[in-house]
């Protein structure tokens, strides 16, 4: 579909949308505007990673916005993003992506509505940095919820339970980061390209460019902390193991002076003296119940019973 968002006769301006266009519209856009083949190509892929290039005088820009939909599991860059192509010309402007994006449709009802209250006020060059701050800034959402995921890992990591946190959802955390990260640093090579046509706009620029080293920093805050929590994990797990095998420890030295004591006696010689005795069978439990005391005192002065 081809919309026409602006168009403005007597400033000679324009600005295109194609939402989800077939190869037939795309090629007569293409020909009205002399866009370069090579760049079409780009736009029909949609696993194309954010980009810039200039060919003659239409500077051409592939941005990759989060996709809201996207699960916290999926740690696929053209999964987790949506890809949005855009043509920069002298006096137009023109936008292509394959699905509706809902900062692209807020940029054109703004820009309606500011153009029906003054015709002087569209350019093609705050239009672009509308749409590439709509893009940096969809990024917010996923921030929100990878530290959502992250509060609730540090949550679980201290709980009693043998298996806190899933190893694997701590994996593909990890990727997901990774992958916004991948694509924020091509974001970011991408809006250091623009910044030489943006000398008129530079606070909105300057905006942009901050927003996104923030989110970059917080990829690196968010992955460290990952790590801290899966090394946390393997540490209490290790400990929890520890626990277990010096309980089970305590209560093999208690059992063993006494299963080789039962031990002798129980072998039914027949010339045992011990067993002939009045007081043989007391006197052994006499002897058992104070090398328990004895152990038992012995740990417990060491700090070994807790």
């Amino acid at each position: 579909m081809v919309e026409t968002v602006l168009e403005s006769k007597k400033n000679n301006f324009l600005w295109l949308d194609l939402v989800e266009p077939t190869e037939e519209e795309l090629q007569d856009v293409a020909g009205r505007f002399g866009l370069h083949t090579t760049s079409l190509e780009d736009c029909l892929d949609p696993i194309h990673q954010p980009k810039f290039e200039k060919v003659q005088n239409t500077v051409f820009i592939i941005l990759r916005a989060y996709d809201t939909r996207s699960r916290l599991q999926t740690d696929s860059i053209h999964k987790i993003t949506r890809k949005l192509a855009i043509f920069l010309g002298n006096n137009f402007i023109i936008t292509v992506h394959r699905s509706e994006l809902d900062f692209v449709n807020e940029l054109k009802d703004e820009w309606k509505n500011r153009c029906a209250r003054d015709e002087k006020s569209e350019s093609n060059l705050i239009i672009l940095l509308g749409l590439v701050k709509g893009a940096v800034y969809s990024y917010s959402l996923a921030f929100e919820k990878l530290e959502e995921a992250i509060e609730g890992y540090e949550g679980k990591i201290f709980t009693n339970d043998d298996t806190p946190v899933n190893i694997k959802e701590i994996h593909e955390f990890r990727s997901k980061v990774s992958a916004i990260r991948r694509v924020l640093r091509q974001l970011y090579d991408v809006i250091l390209k623009i910044d030489d046509y943006t000398d008129e706009f530079a606070p909105v620029y300057q905006d942009i460019r901050e927003r996104l080293e923030r989110y970059l920093m917080l990829t690196d805050a968010l992955r460290e902390a990952s790590n801290d929590i899966l090394n946390t994990h393997i540490s209490l797990a290790s400990h929890r193991t520890n626990e277990v095998i010096r309980v089970l420890t305590i209560f093999s030295v208690f059992f063993l002076p006494l299963t080789f004591i039962v031990g002798i006696y129980g072998m039914n010689f027949k010339y045992m003296p011990e067993l002939k005795t009045t007081y043989g069978y007391p006197s052994t439990w006499l002897v058992m119940v104070l090398i328990t005391a004895g152990i038992y005192t012995w740990f417990k002065r060491r700090g070994w019973l807790k």
